[in-house]
């Protein structure tokens, strides 16, 4: 399956009349994600469909989404059914920059990081999901720009109570 972004940018490379619409429960979140953030990059893809060229990206800005435990993960004490289409994704941590300028992107699952020399725009990232928290950090110049840890907020676990944990 691919990232949100993906579908949005094959559906305005093709010509469509319709742009799909990704929820956040197609990924089971579980980080406490404000609708706004997931607003701004609708309205970019939005505007770039609607007019046909995407607006300057004016502000730096991570997304991030993953599972909250691998896709064939059996859990100790399930009282949630396993969700439907399991199967159509991988065990990653999806991750999508816009930068105003060239950067050094940082992302991490658990152990496992990543680390990327990108340009001004959108980039669209994945490492393997890990065990622990996750988190990404755009940097300029050895200055952090913008971090995100989810440490207290979520974490990625190999051992689930339940389905979607």
């Amino acid at each position: 399956m691919s990232a949100p972004s993906g579908r949005i940018s094959r559906t305005l490379r093709d010509g469509s009349t319709v742009s799909p619409t990704v929820s956040l429960k197609d990924y089971h979140l579980r980080l406490k994600l404000k609708a706004a953030a997931w607003l701004s990059l609708i309205r970019y893809y939005g505007q770039g469909f609607k007019y046909g060229s995407y607006p300057k990206i004016t502000t730096d800005q991570i997304w991030l989404w993953t599972r909250p435990h691998p896709k064939a993960a059996n859990p100790s004490a399930p009282t949630n059914p396993r969700p439907d289409n399991w199967n159509t994704t991988e065990d990653n941590l999806y991750v999508l920059v816009m930068l105003t300028s060239a950067s050094r992107v940082t992302i991490t699952s658990g152990s496992n990081q990543g680390v990327w020399w990108l340009q001004a725009g959108v980039n669209k990232l994945s490492i393997a999901s890990a065990p622990g928290s996750i988190g990404a950090k755009i940097e300029r110049n050895n200055t952090p720009i913008k971090t995100f840890d989810s440490t207290g907020q979520f974490s990625y676990t190999t051992t689930p109570k339940d389905y979607s944990e």
